[in-house]
Order: structure tokens, then sequence, then C-alpha cells
């Protein structure tokens, strides 16, 4: 299993924070993981909860988000059943969905 981290969020406080990762696996559909660090010293940041991701919600999660409280009838786009790393060089991207 690889993965890539896409992005760190901080979070409420300086010792929390969101870690994006992309995770791939030869022969499975690639995931997204959600995961809340928080900061403990003497260990460093480590992993309070995960939420793992698969392309389908992840294209929801994009389009919900992209709707900006408009109601969108569009289905998401799908995304690739092994999505690549560099599909999201600088962070997820958000599509935006405009009501007509």
């Amino acid at each position: 299993m690889a993965e890539t981290i896409l992005a760190t969020l901080p979070g409420e406080t300086p010792r929390d924070q969101l870690l994006v990762v992309l995770m791939t696996s030869a022969g499975e559909p690639s995931r997204i993981s959600m995961r809340q660090q928080s900061w403990g010293e003497g260990i460093g940041w480590y992993t309070q909860n995960t939420i793992d991701l698969g392309t389908h919600q992840v294209a929801g999660l994009r389009a919900a988000i992209g709707m900006s409280g408009t109601r969108c009838n569009s289905t998401p786009p799908s995304l690739p059943h092994n999505m690549p790393a560099k599909m999201f060089p600088a962070g997820l991207r958000i599509a935006q969905c405009e009501s007509a």
C-alpha cells in the first residue's frame, strides 16, 4: 500500500491537524484517507480518527462542497478506478455546480 500526502490542513489549535492522504495499491481501487491528528510531547503527530473514502464518496464530497448552497440535479462525476497522485498536485480540487 502506497501513501501520498495530498494536504495537511491546520486544526482548531496548533496541536491539531487534518492529514489528507491518497492510498494506492496495485489491483485495488484507490481511496482517500482523512486523518485527524494531534501533537503529543515525546510522541509527535499521532492519528486520533481516520475516515477512508472510496472514489464515489470523493466525487460526492467534491460535488457537495462545490455546490456552495446551490442544489444540483446532476449526478456527481465519476473518478477513475485508480486515482493517480498527480491528479491532486496542490490538494483537492473542488468542482462547482451551478443552478440553472
